[in-house]
Parts: C-alpha cells; structure tokens; sequence
C-alpha cells in the first residue's frame, strides 16, 4: 500500500522532481518506445522503498560499527576522505555527489564492501538452477531444475574465500593489491563456488 500511494503521487505531482524517480517516469525502451506501466512503477517503488531504507540503513550502520572498532581503518579512511576533500572557507560541505574526486575514492567503497561481507543486509542467497543429469551436494542428490544457494552470511564468513573471515580488513576489497593477497581471490573464488558444479556447492 506504501508502495502504491507512493507511486500515485509521483504520478500526479508536477512538475516532477529531479531525482531517480523522475528518470524511471521519463524512461521507456529505445526499440519499441513503451514506457514502464503504472503497476511496474509501483513494483519499482516497493524495491526503492526496500533499498533506501532497510538495505541502506544496515549497510551505513554495519560500516559505522566496524568503523568505530577498527581505529586503523578509521584512520586511513578519515585521511582518505580529508585529503580528497579539503575543509571549504565558507564552512560547507565540500563533498558533491558524483564527483570526480569522491569517484577517485578507493578506500570508503571498500570499507563498506567488507562491512556488508560481515554483516549482510539481506540475508538471502545466490540461486543457482541445477543442471542436466543432476547433482550431488554433500551426499544429498538434486534433480535438475531444482534451485539451490548459499546464504550470504555463510559464504562469507568462509575461511577458504575470505581469509581469517571475522576480521574487518577493507583492504580484501581494493583490486590494485596482489591478486595473490586477499584483495581479489575471495571474490572470484567464491563466484566460482556460487556458480560451480558438483562438489564445489556446499552448505556449511
């Protein structure tokens, strides 16, 4: 019902505001012209409302917290942060969204890469659909069709995809380190196990 009064209102409001809701009213397909029907745009703001508030509020806490406990990592990325953005005469925020300069950020994506790793904000799983022929996952056999998956707050907690797993280490997450470190390996590693067959699927 929040979604619907939501997406009603934004259909009656003019003129639109200029944000991310004004650019999915405005988009349409570039082959066939048709644009989003009014039961897809409010389906749309049920997953807006869902991101922007649940979703964001999690990730933002889970990377304060972990923040607040790591004071190394508080301290590189408070360097990171002042250094790209110097204080401005005038006292305002000299952060502009979409900038180049908070583009060129690595560390504080980073920061919050390794705080969802630890603390996902949804709890769900990767599906993937069994192939042909089937498949035996710990001794247990999934016909094909079947969906299976790995909860997020198990894989990543994995010690064989993310070394010493309870640890907040941003720096897994930064791709110009060794590939053999724990920057990238992690990542691709567990894709192939999320994505694999047969004994690489496991549950525990």
């Amino acid at each position: 019902e929040l979604s619907r009064n939501f997406a009603n209102k934004r259909r009656d409001d003019t003129p639109h505001e200029d944000d991310i809701w004004a650019h999915l009213l405005a988009s349409k397909d570039p082959k066939t012209g048709r644009r989003f029907t009014h039961e897809e745009l409010t389906s749309e703001a049920s997953l807006f409302i869902i991101g922007g508030t649940d979703g964001m509020i999690s990730s933002v806490t889970a990377t304060l917290f972990y923040l607040v406990h790591n004071p190394v990592a508080l301290e590189r990325l408070t360097r990171e942060v002042r250094d790209s953005f110097p204080a401005a005469d005038d006292g305002s925020c000299p952060i502009r969204f979409a900038s180049r300069e908070l583009r060129n950020i690595m560390y504080l994506p980073a920061c919050i890469d390794e705080a969802m790793r630890i603390s996902p904000p949804v709890p769900s799983i990767l599906p993937r659909m069994v192939g042909p022929g089937g498949i035996n996952v710990d001794g247990e056999f999934f016909p094909e069709g079947v969906d299976l998956g790995i909860p997020h707050y198990s894989l990543h907690r994995n010690s064989e995809y993310f070394p010493e797993p309870l640890a907040y280490k941003p720096e897994r997450w930064i791709q110009s380190q060794s590939k053999s470190s724990a920057a990238g390996q992690p990542q691709d590693s567990a894709d192939n196990l999320i994505a694999g067959t047969g004994q690489a699927l496991s549950f525990t």
